[in-house]
């Protein structure tokens, strides 16, 4: 271009081009310092300039964005519960919406937000499937997949400890939040079943414009979280609900008789997808023909309609819990030991976590059962044998007619009775079991159901079953094994106590069975850091035992005992020391100075003083206790004996 004004040459050519192939020429009336400058973004040349060079961007980073679609990253981490279902059918307009706005997104095209999309509507709608699904079709498109429970904020922390593991981390959920913030290879978190309306799952997601969450739960409020999106789940189309029923009942020679049939099923389950795979295991089962399944559902519905359901104002509600009801009135029909112990363990299962159930726990709780070493065993001479035996058999008493640990013999453990009633559980679609560990999972809607069909003059015993079978499964054995299990027993210990124990011990007595079953539920909470429910369980005990027993009783003491060792697991020492001294001075005047249980709680409250000597904070001028040094090593195997030996006496 003409680069002189007025005749009037500001620099010469050669400085102000590069003459090179392709150079986009702009003639500009400035000289080096000024030709960058412009006084108001309505100058024609700096408008000219803008436009130029942001179609010179776009050019250069299509090239880029065109490549992702074609590229294949190297999917390292891959951390799912579950593989999708062979089964599923349908929802493409919803996977499709997930692929246009759920891959991973290259920085030049700007998208810096994090994506996060959330599904939400009814449970057994098919939520989970459809993130399963997505995962597994897009597995090398991200660097790590990784699943979190999103029901509780315990299962949210444990979810983001499995990451850390399965990425060779030890770190606490804050750091692993703030590892992965910082991750720049494609990552995708999934948050399953954050139901909660009390639980703000969002104080969970990392931090920063990184990464891509799928979010499902039951809650329309959640759908504040999303950046790219949110869709409700509800019906599945006509024709794909058809197709679906077909596929899981396994009906390989349609007809237009089959697809009329069908048609009238899935309209009277209200395209439900849960509710149409579960009929889909009837009719596979062959327990019900096509013809007869509407009637079938009639006649159970009109007995359906007098329980009250959690989700009692949803008409879908009332058809998943339909569906369920007659799978059990097929249950039931069978008449055998087998369908008896299934509906035994399906009474069972709903004070539990609704994921994770194991055989070990029934194994756990026969063999302690049979070889009394969860410590009620009889620790002293013949001549309180009688005494003894009366009250070990206690925590016993609420098991001793449950049919899989009865049918699995007395020599030893038997494991066919317990596979074989959840296998039959498994062929309605009310359970499902993991082929790779054997683990059992639930819907969390089925294992609603499963409670609220409980009739409430038998709650209570039920409750008591399945809190003493927990209870019993832990021992007082201090192997590695034993840790792992009871770990593994934390999550169901929370749903067993959140469902009747705080009335329970309300008005309990200090001989009651529940103020055993808190003991060992204490010792799993401690040594899996839950200490401030553990101290709650314990000051619920001690105020019972203090009300019922009086203050100096030797279960009153060990009660006081525990709670100063809790106080020392959060750094109350001074509460800690003041309990302790309690224990320690009355222990002498009713037991003596040489009792084991003097002696005990002598070392424990020597501990608490040097733990608290080293704590920065504390005041205390006390000194520790002199304890003959032949006695150290014995006292401290005696920390946990101590409440195994007075649960035997």
């Amino acid at each position: 271009g003409n680069f002189t004004h007025n005749s009037n040459q500001i620099v010469e050519k050669s400085s102000a081009l590069l003459e090179v192939n392709g150079e986009d020429q702009i003639p500009v009336d400035a000289n080096h310092s000024d030709m960058c400058k412009f006084e108001t973004r309505d100058d024609a040349v700096y408008d000219k300039l803008s436009k130029r060079i942001n179609r010179i961007l776009k050019a250069k980073s299509r090239p880029l964005i065109e490549s992702m679609g074609s590229t294949i990253l190297h999917n390292k981490y891959y951390n799912i519960p579950y593989n999708v279902s062979s089964t599923f059918t349908g929802r493409n307009k919803i996977c499709q919406r997930l692929q246009e706005t759920c891959l991973p997104s290259s920085v030049a095209m700007g998208l810096r937000d994090q994506k996060r999309f959330v599904l939400y509507g009814l449970g057994g709608s098919g939520k989970t499937q459809i993130c399963l699904k997505f995962a597994q079709d897009n597995r090398e498109k991200f660097w790590g997949i990784f699943w979190i429970d999103g029901s509780s904020s315990q299962t949210v922390e444990q979810g983001y400890k499995d990451i850390g593991r399965t990425c060779g981390l030890e770190h606490d959920v804050k750091s692993l939040q703030r590892w992965l913030s910082n991750v720049e290879d494609p990552w995708l978190l999934i948050f399953d079943n954050a139901d909660d309306p009390l639980l703000d799952i969002s104080r969970y997601f990392p931090t920063g414009g990184r990464g891509t969450i799928l979010l499902t739960t039951r809650n329309p409020d959640c759908r504040i979280h999303a950046t790219v999106g949110s869709v409700e789940l509800g019906q599945m189309e006509l024709d794909e609900a058809v197709l679906l029923l077909l596929r899981t009942a396994v009906v390989e020679n349609t007809s237009g008789d089959s697809e009329h049939l069908a048609r009238s099923i899935v309209q009277t389950l209200g395209c439900l997808a849960l509710a149409i795979v579960q009929a889909g295991a009837v009719l596979r089962q062959n327990l019900c023909t096509m013809q007869d399944y509407c009637s079938e559902y009639v006649r159970q519905r009109q007995q359906l309609l007098s329980y009250q359901p959690i989700q009692a104002s949803s008409d879908y509600e009332f058809t998943v819990y339909t569906t369920w009801e007659i799978s059990v009135g097929m249950i039931r029909k069978m008449s055998n030991k087998t369908a008896s112990n299934a509906l035994e363990l399906l009474q069972f299962s709903p004070f539990l976590h609704f994921d994770g159930i194991s055989e070990e726990i029934l194994k756990e709780a026969w063999v302690n059962m049979h070889s009394k070493e969860s410590g009620e065993n009889e620790q002293s001479g013949e001549n309180e044998q009688s005494e003894q035996s009366e009250q070990s058999e206690e925590p016993f008493k609420w098991i001793q007619h449950f049919g899989v640990l009865l049918d699995s013999g007395s020599n030893e453990w038997d494991p066919y009775p317990f596979r074989e009633a959840i296998a039959l559980l498994s062929a309605f679609s009310l359970i499902k079991i993991d082929g790779i560990n054997g683990q059992i999972s639930m819907h969390p809607l089925v294992c609603l159901w499963a409670r609220d069909r409980l009739v409430e003059k038998d709650y209570s015993n039920l409750w008591a079953q399945a809190a003493s079978i927990l209870a019993v499964s832990i021992s007082w054995e201090f192997r590695s094994s034993d840790y792992r299990f009871r770990r593994l027993l934390v999550p169901h210990i929370d749903s067993c106590l959140q469902s009747r124990l705080k009335e329970i011990l309300s008005t309990g007595d200090a001989e009651s069975i529940t103020l055993r079953i808190a003991d060992k539920f204490t010792l799993a909470y401690t040594e899996n850091g839950r200490y401030q429910d553990a101290i709650k369980l314990i000051e619920q005990v001690l105020e019972i035992r203090k009300r019922v027993l009086g203050d100096e009783h030797p279960d009153t003491l060990i009660s006081i005992n525990n709670l100063a060792l809790s106080y020392n697991n959060i750094g109350r020492w001074q509460d800690a020391i003041k309990l302790g001294e309690q224990a320690l001075e009355m222990s002498k005047r009713v037991l003596g100075d040489g009792h084991p249980d003097t002696l005990l709680y002598m070392e424990n409250l020597n501990k608490t003083i040097e733990l608290s000597e080293r704590d920065s904070d504390s005041e205390d001028g006390k000194k520790p206790l002199k304890i003959p040094s032949r006695l150290k090593k014995w006292i401290g195997k005696q920390r946990w004996a101590l409440s195994r030996d007075r649960e035997a006496r």
